[in-house]
């Protein structure tokens, strides 16, 4: 990101959507609706609370135990409540 050749530096990348902050959310929110979405749609699916919850956690373990994908470190991230997709589940 710092490479002069590509023209992006932090702070226009930065002001390309605002602040710091506001790309980082950006960004959780981009990982929450691509990866591993079966995680995120079982809270939506369950028929009851603890079935969505026991849905998320059984693939939650599934899809970030497989050898074949990178291990995620967004994951802890993705449960930020200033995320679009965390907030529309809390209001559930």
């Amino acid at each position: 990101m710092s490479d002069p050749d590509d023209g992006l530096a932090p702070p226009s990348l930065y002001a390309a959507f605002g602040s710091k902050r506001a790309l980082f959310i950006e960004e959780l929110d981009l990982y929450q609706e691509t990866v591993n979405t079966e995680i995120w749609n079982a809270l939506d699916e369950g028929e009851t609370i603890a079935a969505a919850i026991e849905g998320s956690l059984v693939n939650t373990a599934r899809d970030y135990s497989r050898p074949d994908v990178p291990a995620g470190c967004m994951i802890v991230l993705g449960a930020n409540p200033s995320c679009q997709r965390s907030r529309s589940s809390r209001r559930r």
